[in-house]
């Protein structure tokens, strides 16, 4: 990734060529079994084009940049609290590389899943993480279902509440004729 933002930021030409090369491979990989182009190399430049644009708009405003990254570093900690916490409240002992590990692993799937937010796929991964980090296996899913409610259905849930408390009664609208 370092490398692609590297690229894109001193030519979008050489970012667009690249990125198609990886389309592609990967049209060339996927093929045999879709039989058709995953995807598309004209996107592929469009894409390196605008990322060519987000990052030479970014140059000279490191200051800016400070606080997004600040509020995303946060974020990771209270989630590893919460993550820690849960431990905590069933009883099960742990370890800083527990912890950590436990939840890079998770969150990492949590990005690559194919599924909205991970579903299913974290709660698979991270039980299984968990284990290998020496967790034994049922506290392991219930330290994981218990960090998953905490953190998607819980919000989930009071996003659904407040979209139809706010989301306001519909008025209708009468047409002078």
């Amino acid at each position: 990734m370092a490398f692609l933002l590297y690229l894109g930021y001193k030519s979008a030409d050489r970012l667009g060529n690249a990125l198609a090369w990886v389309a592609r491979l990967i049209n060339k990989i996927v093929r045999p079994f879709i039989h058709h182009d995953y995807l598309k190399e004209e996107k592929a430049h469009y894409f390196a084009q605008e990322m060519a644009q987000g990052i030479h708009m970014l140059q000279g405003k490191r200051k800016e940049l400070l606080w997004p990254f600040l509020f995303a570093l946060n974020n990771f900690a209270l989630l590893i609290c919460v993550l820690a916490f849960t431990f905590l409240a069933l009883g099960t002992p742990f370890t800083v590389g527990t912890l950590i590990g436990g939840f890079a692993i998770g969150y990492l799937f949590l990005i690559v899943s194919p599924t909205p937010s991970g579903l299913g796929i974290v709660e698979g991964t991270m039980t299984l993480a968990l284990n290998t980090l020496r967790v034994e296996w049922a506290a392991a899913a219930l330290i994981t279902l218990t960090y998953r409610v905490i953190t998607f259905w819980f919000p989930l849930a009071i996003g659904a509440v407040a979209f139809r408390l706010l989301g306001g009664k519909s008025s209708s609208i009468t047409i002078p004729q």
